[in-house]
């Protein structure tokens, strides 16, 4: 280990802008509008293919910071141990700091205008694992084939809304098919009344709603890598960037069908037009989805 990279580790904080070479934010996800803060997600494992430094996470910046990967292009995998978030893999090009650190080993000063590490985030979004808060709303399941054979990295996009507007939840099934969508902001709300009486008087109370039909848009992998060694080594990167609906994207629109365990209700495609899951406010519903 050189002395610069020593007094760096001796100096979490600063480490990245004195000599690091990447530094990854692990952000938890909450839905696909922006919401700011996003909270930094501590204790997980994050490892680049082509290396085996390990980062340290800085409480301070919410960063993990890498000072050893070499330039070019790398492919970095993120874990977590207590499995309540899934898995995720980003590419990046890591930038040569090499003169940087040159210049720093003999005391003097780099030029502005010299390379700087690279900062890049990343989305976790939550395993059917993940801890929900009583009162939460989130629908579950699994994934399948008419076979029953469980599909892995299915795109799930479910329409949802948070504080007052409209947006949607993506996220994917694991390797066993499993899926949680945590829906975080949607609340109670009232029906519009619409009754008037004989006397032509209107109630205005309006009636409470905690049940709601959201739509609900399923892609499948155009290859399935469930029995691969490692499959996370086969999901896409960068995946957050991706048109699912780009034809020669890795994804394919899939039309499938609903099936709740707990209430034998089956839902159906009909008409073209694919069922939709209903959500209930403060609660996880189990929705299973064959694709058809």
């Amino acid at each position: 280990m050189t002395d610069i990279i020593a007094f760096a580790n001796r100096h979490a904080p600063d480490r990245i802008a004195i000599a690091g070479v990447l530094a990854v934010r692990c952000l938890r996800y909450v839905n696909e509008t922006p919401v700011a803060p996003l909270k930094t997600l501590p204790n997980l494992h994050v490892r680049s293919t082509r290396c085996e430094e390990r980062p340290v996470f800085h409480q301070s910046t919410g960063l993990y910071g890498f000072l050893q990967l070499q330039p070019g292009n790398h492919r970095v995998v993120i874990n977590d141990p207590e499995q309540r978030y899934l898995s995720r893999a980003i590419e990046v090009e890591v930038p040569d700091r090499s003169g940087v650190r040159a210049i720093l080993e003999k005391g003097g000063v780099p030029a502005p205008g010299s390379a700087a590490p690279l900062f890049t985030d990343a989305a976790m979004r939550p395993s059917v694992n993940y801890p929900l808060l009583p009162g939460e709303s989130a629908i579950w399941g699994q994934v399948s084939d008419n076979s029953g054979r469980p599909i892995a990295f299915c795109r799930l996009q479910l329409a949802t809304r948070y504080d007052d507007f409209d947006t949607s939840v993506v996220s994917y099934s694991d390797s066993s098919g499993s899926y949680l969508l945590r829906l975080s902001g949607e609340r109670a709300s009232f029906v519009e009344p619409v009754d008037t009486d004989a006397d032509g008087v209107t109630d205005t109370s309006g009636e409470l709603t905690t049940t709601f039909d959201r739509e609900l848009r399923v892609h499948a992998l155009k290859q399935n890598p469930l029995g691969l060694e490692n499959p996370i080594d086969a999901f896409p990167v960068d995946f957050d960037s991706l048109d699912p609906d780009d034809p020669a994207g890795p994804y394919q629109l899939e039309s499938f069908s609903l099936y709740n365990p707990a209430t034998d209700e089956q839902r159906l495609p009909a008409a073209g037009l694919t069922p939709q899951p209903s959500i209930q406010v403060g609660r996880r519903i189990r929705w299973d989805i064959t694709l058809t």
